[in-house]
C-alpha cells in the first residue's frame, strides 16, 4: 500500500510513536501540535543545539548550570479529541514504523469499538485499519468482529461495487487474524463466482487461494466452488511464473488437503519452479529456502513413493536446500514454553526447547524419545474455536509421519490448572496418552472412519456422556471417596 502524507518515519522516533499511541489509547486526545504533525500539516519540531559545559569551569558557572536544570512549570497545552481518521493514521504510522505494541494497539482497538467509530466508516478505511493490525501481528477478534459487521451492512447488492483488490486485501487480513467469518467469505465467494478472474493479477489470485486454504474455507468445506478454485489456479499458472509462486501454490495445495487427488499437478509445479529457478541462476532467499524444506518434508514423509520418482533437478534443489545452513535467529522462549520446560525438568525428562528440525521449530523435543510437545497458545487456533489452524495441522501430519509422538498442551487447559503438582500430573498423563494411545498415531484433522475413533482434539477428553466432565480441566480430578479405598472401610459401610 502506498504511503500517505505524514506516514514517513523519518520525522518520528519509535519511542515517540509509542508514547503518542499510549496517550491516544487511554485518553482519546492529543495536543494540537502533535495532531498537526500526525496529519502531515507541519514538520518536525526544531531542535536546539546545546553545548557541553566545561569541566574546569569555576563555582559560579556551576551554580548557573544548577539553576538552569531546575524544571520550570509551564502551562500544559489543551488536548484536542482525536477523530477516527487520526486514529487510523496513528495505526498506519505504527505499521510503517514496525511498532508492535500489543498493549497500546489493543487499547486503541477497544476505544474504536466503544466509541462506535466503525459503524459509520467506509469499507476502504476499514480495510486500511484491518491491514495495519494484521501486518503488525496484533490479534484482536472483537475489532474484526465489529469491522465485519460494518462491512456486511455496507456491502453492495451488485459485485460491481467491490473491487478484486479490496477482496484480496480483506481475505489476507482475516487470514492473518485467524478469523473465519463464514457469512463474509460466502459473499466473497459469490462475488468471485460472478466476475472474471482474468481481471486480477496472478499475485492476487495466489493470495486469495492461500487465504481460503489457510482458513479451511475451500471447496471441501462448501464456501468456495470447485470451478472458482480451478479458475484461480489457472490464473496463477502463467508462462512466466516465478519459482516462489510455484512453490507457494504447492504449499497451498498441501494446506487445503488437495494433494492426494492432484499429485501429478504438484510434481509438475515442482518441476516448473525448479526449471525457472535454474534459469534465473540466483541464490535461495530465506522464504524460498523454508518453503522448499517444508515441501521436501511433506513429499518425503507423506508421499514417499512419489518423492523417490521426482525428477533429478527437483531432488537436487531439495538436497541443496537441506544442506544449506539455516539463518541464525535469536529466539526468545515464551513463558508458556519455559514453564512447561520446568515441569519436564521436575519429571526428570531430558529435553530441548526451540529445537529446529527441518522446516519446523518445535517448542520442546525430548532428548531420548521421539516426542514433541506443542505449547498451543491462542494464536494456533482459529478465533472463537478449538480447531487448529491449517499450517499447524500440516505440521502435525508431517511430524507424525516422521515417527514422532505429539503431546498437545492447549492454553485453556494450562491456564485453568493453577497448582504446580496438578500441572506436573497433567503433563505426565498427557505424555502417557501420547505414547500409549493408538489414536495418537492418526492426525487429528483426518476424517472419522470408525466409531472408536472420534474427532478428539486433545487426549483425555473422550468420555461417554455420563462420564463427561463439566469443565475442560476436571478430567484428572478423582470421582470416588478416598475413604472407601481404606482396608476395612468398605466392610464397615456395607459396600464392595
Amino acid at each position: 500500500m502506498p504511503r500517505r502524507r505524514g506516514m514517513s518515519t523519518g520525522h518520528w522516533e519509535p519511542l515517540e510513536v509509542q508514547q503518542m499511541l499510549r496517550v491516544v489509547a487511554q485518553t482519546g486526545c492529543l495536543q494540537e501540535d502533535q495532531l498537526e504533525r500526525l496529519r502531515g500539516k507541519t514538520g518536525p519540531p526544531e531542535t536546539e543545539v546545546t553545548e557541553m559545559a566545561d569541566v574546569t569551569a569555576d563555582v559560579e558557572a556551576s551554580d548557573v548550570q544548577e539553576e538552569a536544570l531546575v524544571p520550570v512549570e509551564e502551562e500544559e497545552a489543551p488536548e484536542t479529541p482525536c477523530t477516527f481518521a487520526d486514529m487510523l493514521l496513528l495505526a498506519e504510522l505504527c505499521k510503517v514504523a514496525g511498532l508492535s505494541d500489543y498493549v497500546g494497539l489493543g487499547q486503541l482497538a477497544d476505544r474504536l469499538i466503544g466509541a462506535k467509530y466503525l459503524d459509520e466508516t467506509s469499507i476502504p478505511d476499514l480495510l486500511r485499519l484491518a491491514t495495519s493490525f494484521s501486518v503488525l501481528g496484533v490479534l484482536h477478534q472483537p475489532l474484526f468482529t465489529a469491522m465485519t459487521k460494518s462491512i456486511l451492512s455496507q456491502w453492495p447488492d451488485s459485485p460491481a461495487g467491490v473491487t478484486l483488490a479490496e477482496i484480496t486485501q480483506l481475505a489476507r487480513a482475516c487470514a492473518a487474524q485467524r478469523f473465519r467469518q463464514e457469512e463474509l467469505f460466502g459473499r466473497l465467494a459469490k462475488v468471485l463466482r460472478n466476475v472474471a478472474v482474468t481481471d486480477m493479477s496472478a499475485g492476487e489470485a495466489l493470495s486469495l487461494l492461500h487465504s481460503f486454504a489457510f482458513l479451511r474455507l475451500g471447496p471441501q468445506h462448501g464456501e468456495l466452488d470447485e470451478d472458482v478454485w480451478q479458475r484461480l489456479e489457472e490464473r496463477v499458472r502463467t508462462e512466466d511464473m516465478s519459482p516462489e509462486a510455484a512453490m507457494k501454490l504447492c504449499h497451498v495445495l498441501f494446506l487445503a488437503k488437495r494433494v492426494d487427488s492432484n499429485l501429478n499437478k504438484v510434481v509438475d509445479l515442482l518441476s516448473e519452479g525448479t526449471r525457472n529457478f535454474n534459469q534465473q541462476q540466483r541464490p535461495l532467499s530465506v522464504g524460498l529456502h523454508r518453503r522448499l524444506l517444508l515441501l521436501r518434508s511433506a513429499m518425503r514423509y507423506l508421499h514417499h513413493q512419489v518423492y523417490k520418482e521426482l525428477p533429478d533437478d527437483v531432488l537436487k534443489l531439495f538436497r541443496k536446500a537441506h544442506r544449506m545452513e539455516p539463518p541464525l535467529e535469536l529466539k526468545e522462549s515464551r513463558l508458556f514454553v519455559r514453564k512447561l520446560s520446568h515441569v519436564l525438568t521436575k519429571l526428570k525428562i531430558g529435553h530441548m526447547t526451540n529445537a529446529d528440525r527441518g522446516p519446523f521449530t518445535f517448542d520442546i523435543v525430548e532428548r531420548d524419545r521421539k516426542v514433541v510437545y506443542e505449547c498451543n497458545h491462542f494464536d494456533r487456533f482459529y478465533a472463537s474455536s478449538t480447531e487448529k489452524i491449517a499450517s499447524m495441522c500440516l505440521q502435525e501430519r508431517i511430524v507424525k509421519a516422521m515417527g514422532y509422538r505429539v503431546v498437545q498442551v492447549p492454553h485453556w487447559h494450562w491456564n485453568k490448572i493453577r497448582h504446580r503438582k496438578q500441572r506436573i500430573e497433567y503433563i505426565r498423563m498427557s505424555r502417557y496418552y501420547a505414547l500409549k494411545d493408538r489414536r495418537e498415531l492418526v492426525p487429528r484433522d483426518e476424517e472419522v472412519q470408525d466409531v472408536a475413533v472420534n474427532e478428539l482434539d486433545f487426549m483425555g477428553e473422550y468420555f461417554f456422556r455420563k462420564d463427561a466432565p463439566q469443565t475442560h480441566f476436571a478430567w484428572f480430578q478423582p470421582r470416588y471417596d478416598a475413604k472407601l479405598r481404606i482396608p476395612g472401610a468398605s466392610k464397615a459401610s456395607g459396600t464392595l
